[in-house]
């Protein structure tokens, strides 16, 4: 069954709550949806996790808008490659449609084509800074009482080790993560290594996210695991993070 047309399509939805990061606050989610279609309508989805602006990384909506139209739209409904560099997320969003399509095609689910070996996993939830420390614990409260067994809190410098020790405080036995989303130096490394009290999962980027030697230095200087998410730009990258320790893999 062959491709038969491409549409991109572009939602904005308002979010429950909002929600507030190192990067900013939002109040809705504005997001770009790629449907892939066979000559027997059956539908493959994707979705471009770029932002509205280009703040969380260099890629943001118009641009990946243009990307996604002018070259990996094109170039996928003629079977051929694009040839572009760089957009990495409007790239795996263009083939997460078209693989979605393909196993719908064959009938055959995600997990088993990604060999997965169970049909259940653990749900978590990130959180937002919030207004007060009251707040937070409330709404950690009520995704606990929901069933979620993970809790990842944002944070910020000024932001951080009392809401995070309040949390660990109330619900000793939850499993619990932070993310700075890069809003830290290596200067800060003594004052993050105080998070270690909290025994959290791991700490998500604390670093900028191109600061590869820095994250392995910090990494020496705290027992959490750091977890990085924004530095992670390829298998190559990947590769030299862990060789170098700059996370840990667990």
């Amino acid at each position: 069954m062959s491709l038969e047309a491409i549409e991109l399509i572009l939602i904005r939805l308002p979010l429950l709550r909002p929600f507030t990061t190192s990067f900013g606050t939002l109040t809705d989610k504005e997001a770009i949806l790629i449907r892939a279609v066979d000559e027997d309508g059956l539908e493959g989805w994707g979705e471009c996790a770029v932002a509205e602006d280009p703040l969380y990384s260099e890629e943001w909506n118009p641009g990946a808008w243009m990307i996604l139209r002018n070259y990996l739209a094109p170039a996928a409904l003629e079977g051929a490659s694009s040839g572009i560099k760089g957009h990495p997320m409007a790239r795996t969003a263009m083939e997460v449609a078209l693989l979605d399509l393909r196993l719908r095609q064959k009938q055959v689910s995600l997990a088993s084509h990604l060999g997965a070996v169970r049909d259940r996993i653990v749900c978590g939830v990130s959180l937002g800074i919030e207004e007060s420390i009251d707040e937070l614990l409330k709404q950690v409260d009520r995704f606990v009482a929901d069933g979620y067994r993970r809790i990842k809190l944002k944070i910020a410098p000024g932001w951080d080790l009392e809401p995070v020790g309040a949390v660990r405080e109330a619900f000793p036995d939850t499993a619990l993560s932070v993310d700075a989303n890069a809003a830290y130096g290596l200067e800060d490394a003594d004052h993050l290594a105080r998070l270690d009290a909290f025994d959290l999962d791991y700490l998500e980027q604390p670093l900028p996210k191109d600061h590869l030697l820095a994250h392995a230095d910090l990494q020496q200087r705290i027992e959490t695991p750091i977890c990085l998410d924004e530095t992670l730009t390829s298998p190559h990258v990947t590769d030299e993070a862990i060789r170098l320790e700059a996370c840990r893999v667990v």
